[in-house]
C-alpha cells in the first residue's frame, strides 16, 4: 500500500548533483536578487512576456495550439501587431481551448500575486483545478474523479486502463497525506524544499486526482510552491516553456518515477534531477538575456542579431519576443527576413514549428 512520509527520503535525493545543482540555483538567484535591488527596470519588461508564454507552453505541452496573435489578445487585450489599436480589455474566448488557456492565466496570476497566503493543502489544489476551467461547462471541475478506470488507445486498441493505483474513495484520502507530509517537512527543514517539490509532484501526478487537467493543476502548483520558498524565477522566465522544449524527457522521467510507486519502490530521481536542471536553466536564460536588454547602445536590431549569436539551436519568432518583450514583433520580423536574405540565418520548419538556426542553408 502506497504511504507518504517525506521526512525518510532515499539518500540518492542528497547526492553530490543534487546539492551541486541547488547550489547553482541559489547563486543565480542571488544574482538576480542584486539585480532587482539595483536595476528593477531591467527585470520589469520581462514579466508580462513570461506569463503569457507560461500560459501559451503549459497549453501547447497539452498537444492545444492556439495563434499567438490571438492569445496575446486573450491575455493582454492588445495585439502585438505593431497596428496600435487596443482590443477589448478581455476578448471572450470562442472555444474549450480558449476558456482553459483563461482560466490558466487567472489561476497563475492569483497564486502570483497571493502566494504567502495560499497553503498547500488539498482545499488548494481543488481550488486550482476548479478555476483552470471556471469557463468551462467541464462537469466535475473542483472536484476529485469519480471513476478508477478509463478507456485509452493501446497499440491500436481501444483497452480499459486503471487511471492510478489510488481509487477514487482512497483519492481525497491520499493527497491529504501527501499535502500534510509535505508541509511538515517544509516546516522542519528535513530535507530542501527543493527535492521535496519534485516529490511531491510526482506523487500528485500518480494519485491523478482529477479526471482531466492533472498535468496542468501541477505546473500551476509548482508555481505556488516555488514562489513560497522564494524562488521567484517564474515571475521572469516561463518555467513551461522550458518543460515544453524538453517534453520528451519531462513524460519520460515522470513515467520512470511512477514504476513501482504504489508499492513504495519507485525512484524519484529521475524527475528530481529534470526540475532542478529546468529551474536552474530558467535562471540562466534570463541571466543571460539580461546582458542583451542592459546593452543600451545596440539598437533593436542588433539585439536580435546577437541572440543567434549566444545560441547555437533554434530559435523561434516567439522566443525572440519573450527575450526581448520591448521589441516589436515588425522589428523582429524584418530583422530575421533581413538576416535570412543575408546568408546569416537559415529558416527551418513551417507553420507554428517555424524557426531559424545561424548560418546560411
Amino acid at each position: 500500500m502506497k504511504t507518504f512520509n517525506y521526512a525518510r527520503l532515499p539518500a540518492e535525493l542528497s547526492a553530490p548533483k543534487i546539492l551541486d545543482t541547488i547550489t547553482k540555483i541559489h547563486e543565480c538567484k542571488g544574482s538576480l536578487d542584486t539585480i532587482r535591488k539595483t536595476s528593477p527596470d531591467v527585470l520589469d519588461p520581462l514579466i508580462p512576456s513570461a506569463r503569457i508564454a507560461s500560459v501559451d507552453s503549459s497549453a501547447h505541452i497539452e498537444g492545444i495550439y492556439i495563434d499567438t496573435h490571438r492569445v496575446d489578445d486573450l491575455l493582454t487585450g492588445r495585439s502585438p501587431s505593431g497596428h496600435g489599436k487596443m482590443a477589448p480589455a478581455r476578448l471572450a474566448p470562442k472555444d474549450q481551448s480558449e476558456q482553459e488557456l483563461v482560466g490558466y492565466a487567472e489561476v497563475l496570476d492569483a497564486l502570483t500575486e497571493g502566494y504567502a497566503h495560499i497553503p498547500p493543502a488539498p482545499s488548494t489544489v481543488l481550488r486550482v483545478h476548479q478555476g483552470l476551467y471556471a469557463h468551462t461547462d467541464l462537469a466535475g471541475a473542483g472536484d476529485y474523479r469519480k471513476k478508477d478506470t478509463q478507456f485509452t488507445n493501446i497499440d491500436g486498441k481501444v483497452q480499459q486502463v486503471a487511471v492510478s493505483p489510488i481509487t477514487a474513495f482512497e483519492t481525497p484520502l491520499a493527497l491529504g497525506a501527501a499535502c500534510d507530509t509535505l508541509v511538515n517537512e517544509l516546516e522542519t527543514h528535513s530535507h530542501h524544499p527543493l527535492v521535496l517539490i519534485p516529490v511531491f509532484l510526482v506523487d500528485l501526478l500518480c494519485i491523478h486526482p482529477f479526471s482531466a487537467g492533472n498535468g496542468r493543476v501541477g505546473r500551476l502548483l509548482t508555481t505556488l510552491l516555488l514562489y513560497r520558498e522564494g524562488i521567484d524565477i517564474g515571475r521572469y522566465a516561463s518555467i513551461e516553456k522550458t518543460i515544453e522544449a524538453t517534453a520528451e524527457t519531462y513524460y519520460a522521467t515522470l513515467n520512470g518515477c511512477a514504476v513501482g510507486w504504489e508499492r513504495n519502490r519507485n525512484s524519484y530521481l529521475p524527475f528530481v534531477e529534470y526540475f532542478l536542471d529546468t529551474v536552474l536553466s530558467s535562471y540562466l536564460a534570463v541571466l543571460d538575456n539580461l546582458d542583451v536588454l542592459r546593452e543600451k547602445e545596440l539598437t533593436k536590431a542588433d539585439r536580435v542579431r546577437l541572440m543567434f549569436d549566444k545560441n547555437l539551436g533554434k530559435l523561434t519568432k516567439r522566443d525572440i519576443l519573450v527575450a526581448c518583450p520591448d521589441i516589436s514583433i515588425a522589428t523582429v520580423e524584418a530583422t530575421l527576413c533581413e538576416l535570412v536574405r543575408s546568408g546569416c540565418l537559415t529558416k527551418v520548419g513551417a507553420g507554428r514549428n517555424t524557426g531559424y538556426v545561424k548560418g546560411g542553408g
